[in-house]
């Protein structure tokens, strides 16, 4: 896969945000983003970046929250951002569960019906009945 500049601006920058990491992968029109470690005040704008220049290049973007051990309210603002720049643009944006303690965070903000999950590469039925 070729380097592409803006791929430099979303990877791991251990020196700012220790514990996080925000890898970036394009092909095909579609991009995925694997975060892991800590999602909060710190480290939120990198992933808020890595996100919007994602949406501006493909159709379908994924959000890996597997490796996440914790999200507070701003890293939640920035996944329903995304979401909702999705909906708006009319593009796909599939979220993959993180833990236990990352998911518990949008079932107890009421969020969880906002944003498309998926497990192993299959569409959460929770998520899909709760939007119809």
């Amino acid at each position: 896969m070729a380097h592409h500049p803006l791929d430099d601006a979303s990877r791991d920058r251990s020196d700012e945000a220790p514990g996080f990491t925000c890898l970036r992968v394009t092909a095909a029109g579609e991009a995925r983003i694997t975060v892991s470690g800590e999602l909060d005040l710190a480290t939120a704008p990198e992933l808020d970046d890595a996100l919007r220049t994602a949406q501006r290049s493909a159709a379908a973007v994924t959000l890996d929250m597997s490796r996440l051990r914790f999200i507070d309210v701003r890293g939640l603002r920035v996944v329903l951002a995304a979401a909702a720049r999705a909906r708006e643009l009319g593009a796909r944006f599939l979220v993959v569960r993180g833990p236990p303690a990352v998911t518990r965070v949008f079932e107890l903000t009421a969020t969880d019906v906002a944003v498309e999950f998926a497990m192993c590469g299959e569409r959460d039925r929770r998520s899909s009945r709760a939007r119809r």
